[in-house]
């Protein structure tokens, strides 16, 4: 049998394109490690550093489009996206920006959204064309919190007739507050959108084969309100294993990461309580902060702000670190939003041999996955992260016990050979 057979074509329906620049376009991605071109497609909306290297077959479609086309009464034509058609980092920056400006996300802004992209304006002779020509066996449907993109996923299926997976990352479906609250039309709307969202992906999950989950919490959630026929594949990571012998007067400290939902103030905890522990110790953030936090942290005492860098320093960073962290805040409703997120950063913190730390509150997704698998330290307040702290600094048996658990967790959850197999194994099974 030729190797290339055993890959059905799949087509990925997502909001943002494969990309290495971005979590979910690295997560998603590390899935398809090894899947050949000529078998992978995307429909996108936002074109975000597209990963050329996984796959060359992209149909974007903005909301600018979208817009353009219900306001003309007419259909909108998307771009296909070659390597040498795709947007220029520029260009791409300026949609960024575009984006930004456009200001918080509120109800009465996704409806609106919703309801231009309910016309089905994205229909068109050329989507239908590309797809035809693809000629895809089973879409791929990665969860957001949007409702056009599952209708999207479900009329190509159903249109086709090919079956449907579902790649999960989030819980949105679960949160029964208002998660943003930037206006008074948030209360009111709210209830309405989540309706019709809830709406869409039941009907999503009634259509689908299996789901991936990317860890076992939304599994467990997801498999109670739906149940059906599911699976966790944690993410990958190609971070090398390269422990470092521990030197108690240069210890180097890093945070690699997303730095909204008040995670600056984690961050500043942290550096306060290695400042008291020795005044020499200070945390390196790395991440894209807005003006307001990049301000915080750099005013702040064991904190130094070192700004974004790409994923190629990142590992760079991981490799000359001696203790990593990934930290989390309880902020009412943002905890709602944070409870089931498992970042890239653990996967990859975890695979270095380097000592990770968790500073996060108990009832999350990522805290379950460090508490059971052993591998890491955990603290819930500064009283346990000092101690986990110190322990890691001065008790070189322990410390060494729970990185080499570390690397058994790794090769186990997070070698990206072995979960892009599984991945292919699971997409296989659904194809007749």
């Amino acid at each position: 049998m030729n190797n290339n057979s055993i890959y059905p074509r799949v087509l990925v329906v997502t909001i943002n394109s494969l990309s290495k620049s971005n979590s979910n376009g690295r997560t998603l991605g590390s899935m398809f490690e090894g899947w050949p071109k000529d078998k992978l497609a995307q429909i996108c909306v936002a074109e975000s550093d597209p990963d050329w290297e996984l796959c060359d077959n992209y149909y974007c479609i903005n909301d600018r489009a979208i817009m353009k086309a219900f306001l003309k009464l007419r259909k909108a034509e998307g771009r296909i996206l070659t390597k040498g058609n795709s947007l220029s980092s520029f260009d791409q920056k300026a949609d960024e920006n575009r984006r930004k400006k456009a200001g918080e996300k509120t109800y009465s802004k996704m409806i609106m959204r919703e309801l231009v992209w309910a016309c089905n304006r994205w229909q068109c002779e050329k989507l239908n064309c590309w797809i035809d020509h693809f000629n895809p066996e089973i879409v791929l449907y990665m969860m957001g919190d949007s409702i056009f993109m599952p209708h999207i996923a479900l009329t190509i299926a159903k249109g086709k007739d090919i079956p449907m997976v579902i790649f999960n990352t989030e819980a949105y479906y679960f949160f029964r507050d208002n998660c943003y609250k930037h206006e008074w039309s948030d209360f009111v709307l709210h209830p309405l959108f989540m309706h019709f969202y809830k709406k869409k992906i039941r009907e999503l999950f009634e259509y689908s084969r299996k789901s991936i989950h990317c860890n076992s919490l939304l599994k467990q959630d997801y498999d109670k309100e739906f149940g059906g026929d599911s699976t966790v594949i944690y993410t990958g990571s190609t971070v090398e294993f390269a422990p470092k012998k521990m030197n108690p007067n240069n210890v180097r400290f890093s945070y690699l990461g997303n730095l909204g939902l008040d995670r600056d103030s984690a961050l500043i905890e942290i550096g306060e309580l290695l400042n008291s522990i020795d005044k020499s110790y200070k945390i390196d953030v790395y991440g894209r902060a807005s003006n307001s936090i990049e301000e915080r942290l750099r005013k702040s005492v064991g904190v130094e702000y070192r700004g974004l860098v790409d994923y190629e320093e990142v590992k760079s960073v991981i490799a000359e670190s001696d203790i990593l962290f990934h930290v989390e805040t309880e902020k009412g409703l943002k905890e709602k939003l944070l409870k089931y997120g498992f970042s890239t950063k653990i996967a990859d913190s975890i695979a270095s041999g380097k000592a990770f730390v968790l500073y996060a509150p108990f009832d999350m997704a990522s805290t379950k996955y460090i508490l059971e698998s052993g591998a890491g330290w955990y603290a819930s307040n500064t009283e346990e992260l000092r101690s986990a702290i110190t322990s890691i600094i001065y008790n070189d048996n322990l410390r060494n016990q729970i990185i080499e658990k570390a690397r058994e967790v790794s090769l186990t959850n997070h070698n990206m050979k072995n979960n892009a197999n599984l991945f292919r194994s699971v997409i296989s099974s659904c194809v007749r």
